[in-house]
């Protein structure tokens, strides 16, 4: 695999946001081949990411965890539900929820999409150095604060 080399790209043409948004375009591919040898879309896996070790949350739960609205779980709950890998109960407490758990299947597969999200992890992280990695992920904590900050300022 052919590297690009850093610094060659200068700050003006290349900033944050762009940065961010290639290595995740490039993630993101790369996972979702990955994940169709599985036959699970990117949306599913993220589904069935935020179930582990949450079992039996209710639907609006996990939409709020995703960051996504309800309605745009339901089709994706639904082909997971078909596939067998979750099932859907009542909640007794409240009739009107959901409570979205894996099932022995959806764990078995999950078990293996994890193996391939830390195989991608690996693969991302090549070449760097533990303690770089570590600088990495608090700048990138650092970033993510800032802008939530300047986003309820704004809002």
């Amino acid at each position: 695999m052919k590297r690009q080399d850093a610094s060659a790209r200068t700050l003006p043409e290349w900033g944050v946001g762009a940065l961010l948004h290639a290595c995740h375009r490039a993630f993101i591919t790369e996972m979702q081949a990955r994940l169709a040898r599985h036959g699970v879309s990117f949306a599913q896996w993220m589904h069935l990411r935020h179930l582990h070790g949450a079992d039996g949350i209710s639907q609006v739960t996990l939409s709020r965890r995703l960051g996504i609205e309800k309605a745009s779980s339901t089709a994706v709950l639904d082909e997971l539900e078909r596939q067998g890998l979750i099932a859907r109960l009542r909640n007794p407490a409240d009739r009107r929820q959901f409570l979205v758990s894996l099932t022995p299947l959806g764990r078995e597969r999950l078990d293996v999409l994890i193996g391939e999200a830390r195989q991608m992890n690996g693969i991302a992280r090549t070449g760097v150095e533990d303690g770089d990695f570590a600088v990495f992920l608090g700048v990138l904590d650092a970033l993510t604060i800032n802008l939530r900050a300047s986003e309820r300022e704004a809002g």
